[in-house]
């Protein structure tokens, strides 16, 4: 994959659908460029690049598993813009719209839900708090690092139903996902998050 096609999927690629003057926007949405926002636990913002974390890089490569006749088209478009949905689905065309329709829309809603999270986040954070951290001046050394998590907290011990969460910024689950031990074994333990996130797993029958 060419990096102009990975800017553009993990923005917005908008197509137009056939006999029709509307447009569907078939990208992912982790990134919006104009405004240098981010997706809490996928894009984030760098001095001169997009980072991606491997949450982010997962749903890549599934998009492109799905849909590789997009990628193809965007990696070979020579520069020039490509909007027709004709062009990107040539074979079965009203179904792959309807496939990619589908599948990008439920992508939307949990960024959606993300962002929604993040924005109460921060809305309720009181300034008066944050000013009494700033003035204890905790020290550095005492603050886990996300790239630190794994080597720092290789030896921790957990009992079911402790509260946990995620402080690595690599992996499926995003940072500060909160959830519950649900099983132990010796060399994985399972937890039942508090709220859905992208490339998470269900509970099946249970």
């Amino acid at each position: 994959m060419k990096s102009l096609t990975l800017s553009k999927i993990t923005s917005s690629v908008m197509i137009t659908l056939p006999n029709s003057a509307k447009k569907l926007n078939i990208g992912l949405n982790l990134k919006f460029k104009a405004k240098s926002q981010k997706v809490l636990g996928y894009t984030r913002k760098g001095e001169n690049v997009w980072e991606y974390s491997e949450a982010a890089l997962n749903l890549i490569a599934k998009y492109k598993s799905l849909f590789p006749e997009v990628i193809h088209k965007l990696d070979y478009s020579l520069g020039h813009d490509v909007t027709s949905a004709d062009d990107f689905f040539p074979v079965d065309l009203n179904g792959r719209i309807s496939e990619i329709r589908a599948w990008t829309s439920w992508i939307s809603k949990a960024i959606a839900q993300i962002k929604l999270i993040t924005e109460k986040f921060l809305v309720n954070q009181n300034p008066e708090n944050m000013q009494q951290a700033i003035i204890k001046n905790i020290p550095g050394n005492t603050i886990l690092k996300p790239a630190h998590a794994i080597e720092r907290l290789r030896g921790q011990k957990f009992l079911l139903g402790n509260r946990v969460t995620m402080v690595s910024d690599s992996g499926m689950v995003p940072i500060s996902a909160r959830g519950t031990v649900l099983s132990i074994t010796d060399k994985m333990v399972e937890v039942v998050f508090d709220g859905p996130f992208i490339g998470r797993t269900s509970l099946n029958n249970c």
